[in-house]
């Protein structure tokens, strides 16, 4: 009899029990969780990067239109040697469904004809708002 009974338990192994089934797919269940919550991370932080980069071009881009401009414009404050800061603006850009606002102020570097520009752009996501700055010097 004890031989039989050997052998039918290792032709019919008693495999997985309940308990050890539910915790395996607990365990699996947390780790698709957390991949999950990770890839949704990434995907904002890419959006979050492309924006960036996107108001880093808009940026530069004034930069060069201001830059090609003499520096008795009017949009640095006219030919008179400016005695406070002065704020001036452009109309803002769109750029893969953001508004891009872009400002900029100009002051006078004491003791020479050159101003120092200060070139902002704002944009906002989700109701946050951002924003990226470049300054540079104007002079004739």
């Amino acid at each position: 009899m004890e031989g039989i009974e050997q052998e039918s338990v290792r032709k019919h192994p008693g495999g997985f029990t309940l308990i050890e089934l539910v915790v395996a797919i607990l365990i699996f269940a947390i780790g698709i969780v957390g991949i999950s919550k990770m890839q949704t991370l990434a995907i904002q932080a890419n959006a979050y990067s492309m924006q960036l980069s996107e108001a880093n071009n808009v940026a530069r881009d004034t930069i060069e239109k201001l830059m090609s401009l003499p520096l008795t414009s009017s949009t640095f404050g006219g030919e008179e040697t400016l005695t406070a800061t002065s704020t001036f603006s452009w109309p803002g850009l769109i750029q893969g469904n953001i508004l891009f606002s872009r400002s900029w102020s100009a002051s006078q570097i004491a003791g020479t004809d050159a101003r120092q520009i200060d070139v902002l752009v704002t944009w906002s996501e989700k109701d946050t708002p951002h924003s990226i700055s470049f300054s540079f010097v104007k002079g004739l």
